[in-house]
């Protein structure tokens, strides 16, 4: 007897590709594209979960330095007026106040997210500075006329060049911030001096073409004119302070995170 011929199916290590002549090989390096693929996307998901949260931490951190700069400018503001013989009364003060503070906040805000975001590119931030100037600069106006209308105060205009031309001057103030503060920070770790420098360089620059416009378009006294100095010259150091200390803050939490 002639014995039945069975046939066995052999033994693949990988299921074969019945459309290409070497389906094992097309097999196996399909199965290691698609893990490939998938592990890129899961890579890709994973780094804007963290970047984020990234973003957030950074918004935070300069919101509230921002308010606490805003705060520590107008009790500046204050002493130096009333030293130059200017004063007002409590609910003046407090309109003030909210107007400074929702300058600081937006202005800085606008200028450190256009620095994570861009993760310091100088083009970007600067945009940021040249956007958010003139945003908070309006905001901070509306603030003013809506706490003071709510608190039946009269508005009077202040002495000084247009709000154009002021909005004008503070796109160019803070664009230039911006861009320098990016470039600085990208060439290693600069101290707060530094930091201070270029802020001061900025103000000195940009405050002494708004006081010349604010001089020049009418009758200023001195109680006036001081306390606008003051302030042109040391908030732009006051907010590249605020970019230093959340940049340092945020090294130290991340340093502290990576040694647990």
């Amino acid at each position: 007897m002639i014995p039945a011929v069975t046939h066995r199916t052999p033994f693949r290590p990988f299921p074969i590709d019945s459309r290409s002549p070497r389906g094992y090989h097309h097999a196996a390096v399909g199965g290691e594209m698609e893990a490939s693929s998938t592990s890129g996307a899961q890579l890709q998901s994973s780094s804007q979960k963290v970047e984020a949260p990234r973003v957030g931490a950074v918004v935070l951190r300069v919101a509230w330095l921002a308010v606490l700069l805003g705060l520590a400018m107008q009790v500046l503001l204050i002493v130096v007026g009333v030293a130059f013989g200017k004063s007002g009364n409590v609910t003046r003060i407090f309109a003030t106040t909210l107007s400074t503070i929702s300058w600081s906040t937006v202005v800085c805000v606008g200028v450190a997210i256009g620095a994570v975001i861009s993760k310091l590119d100088v083009g970007a931030t600067s945009l940021a500075g040249l956007l958010s100037a003139p945003i908070a600069f309006n905001v901070a106006r509306t603030v003013h006329r809506g706490v003071s209308t709510a608190l039946h105060l009269s508005i009077a205009g202040a002495p000084g060049p247009s709000p154009l031309l002021l909005g004008i001057i503070k796109s160019l103030e803070y664009a230039a911030l911006g861009g320098v503060v990016s470039w600085l920070a990208k060439r290693g770790k600069p101290g707060g001096g530094a930091y201070a420098l270029v802020g001061l360089s900025v103000g000195a620059i940009f405050g002494g073409i708004a006081l010349g416009c604010t001089y020049r378009s009418g009758v200023v006294t001195v109680a006036d004119l001081v306390p606008r100095a003051v302030n042109e010259l040391l908030f732009p150091v006051g907010c590249s302070m605020v970019l230093f200390v959340s940049q340092a803050v945020g090294a130290h939490l991340a340093s502290k995170q990576s040694t647990r």
